[in-house]
């Protein structure tokens, strides 16, 4: 695999393998090797099934660059519920229409 060299402050990182879906493996290693280099670090292979590598490869680009911003507004709805003495299942409305909980939200924003 070829590691592209990151920009000094990038502390996000997008893997996507051209067979991820099929065998993930090559992904999950290059995960293993980058986790003590970035803090979000986004798979392809685990985002979507698809065989699109291209789409998979932007889904992952697009869920790393997403995920300190989502981080933040989870971080700001908890607290706003908290300061009102709300205690309730947080659930997210999906763009599809469908919800999920807020916690499985964290790694796929």
């Amino acid at each position: 695999a070829e590691m592209v060299q990151s920009r000094s402050g990038t502390d996000l990182a997008a893997v996507s393998a051209k067979f991820g879906v099929r065998n993930p493996q090559e992904e999950l290693s290059i995960t293993e090797a980058l986790k003590d280099r970035y803090n979000t670090i986004s798979n392809g292979s685990l985002l979507s099934g698809s065989l699109s590598f291209p789409r998979r490869t932007i889904s992952a680009y697009f869920n790393s660059a997403v995920t300190p911003v989502f981080t933040v507004f989870k971080k700001n709805v908890e607290d706003a519920l908290s300061v009102r003495n709300i205690k309730a299942p947080l659930h997210i409305l999906k763009a599809d229409g469908g919800s999920l909980p807020m916690e499985h939200m964290v790694s796929r924003p």
